[in-house]
């Protein structure tokens, strides 16, 4: 599990916690069952597992992947161009090359901005691939 999903686990976890789930007996990986009563937490826990594992399967049947996260500028190099990414300070861009330097044109701004420095706002969510549909 990704640092991004063990997050996403940890907060569902909290919000299933505090929701005061019932609780219930567990059932083993052999198909038994143990006796005991989970805690509100092991039940929290339970369920997020659950959920988590649900939605993985289910994006796998409807063709959805996961969001790609990239980290660094090389990476963020490596996409070509038409890419549409979001970075961490909230803004969209999407990637191109002029004149043989890689850039980014942000949303609402009318330059583009040079793959480099910290303004670029790692890491990004891939939005698009410019092979997908838009």
């Amino acid at each position: 599990m990704n640092q991004q999903d063990e997050q996403a686990r940890e907060e569902l976890v909290a919000w299933l916690w505090a929701a005061d789930l019932p609780v219930w007996n567990f059932h083993t990986p052999e198909g038994g069952c143990d006796a005991r009563r989970a805690t509100a937490m092991e039940a929290a826990e339970k369920a997020a597992d659950e959920v988590m594992a649900s939605f993985d399967h289910l994006a796998g049947v409807l063709g959805y992947s996961r969001p790609r996260v990239v980290e660094t500028t090389e990476e963020l190099a490596s996409m070509p161009d038409g890419t549409a990414i979001h970075n961490n300070a909230g803004n969209l861009g999407e990637l191109d090359t002029i004149n043989g330097v890689r850039v980014i044109f942000w949303a609402g701004s009318e330059c583009e901005s040079e793959l480099h420095g910290p303004w670029i706002g790692l890491p990004a969510t891939v939005l698009r691939l410019p092979e997908e549909s838009r």
